[in-house]
């Protein structure tokens, strides 16, 4: 089974908190909330002698919340939900910077100075035939690694590929990417414009493990089409049913076996085949919330601690496997009218946000369908389906 790391975002987050920690476990009517707190976050975007740096991208990660800077270097981000976050500033020729910051004030200042980057990417000017061949083979691993094969990755591609430097380590087997600038990615699918600051990209040739990690800014597309729009909306919200964000935003309500969620941690590793078998764990996991899965406030009202012992089995009822699902496993595999996914835990708990998002993604893996859905899938952690 093809694993991913730290899969959305794969954006690293640092745990920043203060005040007291809530140490009773909340009620279920505790964990029904609208989170309707707004901040605004500003500053000043400088190089190292004190220039500033106009133009320079500055957004929140994985988010649609983003600007430049004006020609003074100043910004400011608006609309900013509370809870945790990562900034991240970038400009070309310089290395990017990334600050885990937590918002629960209605206004935030916050500066960054920016250096010129020491060493540029090495950059074969004069290639041979069979450089640029090589080129193309390690693009197309990288392609289908981060992109994905889902049936909305025909509709994403990357403009800028030229900017991506590969090196293959014959030893461990192992192929790695950086980027010179940010990667631009059109997702015509989903409608989104996705500008993505790769940090960490590994690929392992035996496909044990693919993992890369870095920051995405989700740009909406403009379409004056109303049935691109239709289509836009609807290609989300199928992106959205089922997935690990719409999994936590549930779990956080207490809705997700509403929702059409069944989970087990009994037997996890071992895939149902048909709906008699999910039929049969819901019967004998009816109620699994407090006492298969643990929840515990964080220390912000819109934070939940999880815990759960080994392997989660997560069982998305309302949406069948897609074909190209099927077409990455055994060739004898049958399609699912149900999504099967498995997540675990990196540590004692996970602090995840009720908007649906882990705090650190770094301290889970998942498996299966999640570890399918690549970026052709990811949403904006403000998304919000009508």
């Amino acid at each position: 089974m093809k694993t991913i790391l730290s899969l959305f975002s794969v954006f690293c987050f640092i745990c920043v908190f203060s005040g007291a920690e809530l140490n009773a476990s909340p009620s279920r009517n505790a964990l029904v909330f609208q989170q309707t707190e707004k901040a605004v976050i500003s500053g000043k975007i400088q190089d190292t002698k004190g220039n500033p740096l106009m133009y320079a991208s500055v957004f929140l990660s994985n988010t649609t919340l983003g600007t430049i800077s004006d020609e003074q270097g100043n910004y400011s981000i608006n609309n900013i939900p509370f809870g945790q976050h990562t900034l991240v500033v970038s400009f070309v020729g310089y290395d990017f910077k990334k600050l885990s910051i937590n918002v629960n004030n209605a206004s935030m200042i916050q500066n960054f100075q920016l250096k010129k980057s020491a060493v540029e990417i090495d950059a074969v000017v004069v290639q041979t035939k069979k450089s640029k061949n090589k080129w193309k083979q390690n693009f197309k691993k990288f392609e289908r690694s981060f992109i994905g094969v889902s049936d909305n990755a025909n509709s994403c591609k990357i403009t800028n590929p030229e900017v991506l430097v590969f090196h293959y380590n014959k030893e461990k087997r192992v192929l790695t990417a950086k980027a010179r600038d940010v990667l631009v990615i059109e997702n015509k699918g989903l409608g989104y414009t996705i500008q993505y600051v790769l940090e960490n990209f590994e690929y392992h040739k035996d496909g044990s493990l693919i993992a890369y990690m870095g920051s995405a800014q989700f740009i909406p597309m403009e379409t004056e089409n109303t049935g691109e729009s239709e289509i836009w909306k609807r290609n989300r919200e199928e992106a959205y049913r089922g997935s690990l964000q719409h999994f936590l935003r549930k779990l956080a309500r207490d809705t997700f076996i509403k929702e059409g969620f069944v989970v087990q941690t009994e037997n996890s590793m071992f895939p149902v085949e048909n709906e008699k078998e999910v039929d049969q764990i819901l019967k004998h996991h009816p109620d699994p919330l407090g006492s298969e899965i643990q929840i515990y406030p964080g220390r912000y009202y819109y934070e939940r601690r999880i815990w759960f012992s080994g392997i989660l089995h997560v069982i998305y009822t309302r949406e069948s496997e897609g074909y190209t699902y099927g077409a990455t496993r055994d060739p004898r595999y049958r399609l699912k009218s149900f999504q099967q996914s498995w997540i675990k835990i990196q540590g004692q708990d996970v602090l995840f946000n009720i908007m649906g998002y882990l705090n650190d993604p770094n301290n889970v893996v998942v498996y299966g369908y999640w570890a399918f859905e690549n970026m052709a899938e990811a949403l904006p952690q403000d998304y919000h389906p009508d």
